[in-house]
């Protein structure tokens, strides 16, 4: 069936982009936070975040020796952010030829339902 291979690939194709997108947020991630940003979320719970937004230096510490990596950062964060919206376009639109597929087997086969 066309249909079923094409929406398994379509699938496939998505997680294997979304994982190299999120590998190389990660390790960028990784490389410019302070650490204290994990324990902080750790030890007091997501209710406290808005105290990163407020660029609380205690808390909130981005390592500034290569403003290149937060510029890459910056825009791996972009890139993710649309990655997402393809991803959930995709999504829907496969959705839909899921259910046309499932139609055209009842309709093709007589089943109940």
């Amino acid at each position: 069936m066309e249909y079923d291979s094409y929406i398994n690939s379509q699938l496939r194709d998505m997680e294997a982009g979304g994982r190299e997108v999120y590998i190389t947020t990660n390790n960028l991630y990784n490389r410019i936070f302070d650490s204290q940003v994990e324990k902080f979320l750790t030890d007091n719970g997501e209710a406290y975040f808005d105290s990163l937004y407020e660029k609380n230096p205690k808390y909130f510490r981005i390592n500034l020796s290569n403003k290149n990596e937060v510029f890459e950062f910056y825009n791996e964060l972009d890139y993710w952010k649309i990655f997402i919206k393809v991803r959930l376009y995709a999504s829907r639109n496969l959705k839909n030829k899921a259910k046309n597929l499932l139609k055209l087997i009842n309709d093709e086969y007589k089943l109940a339902g």
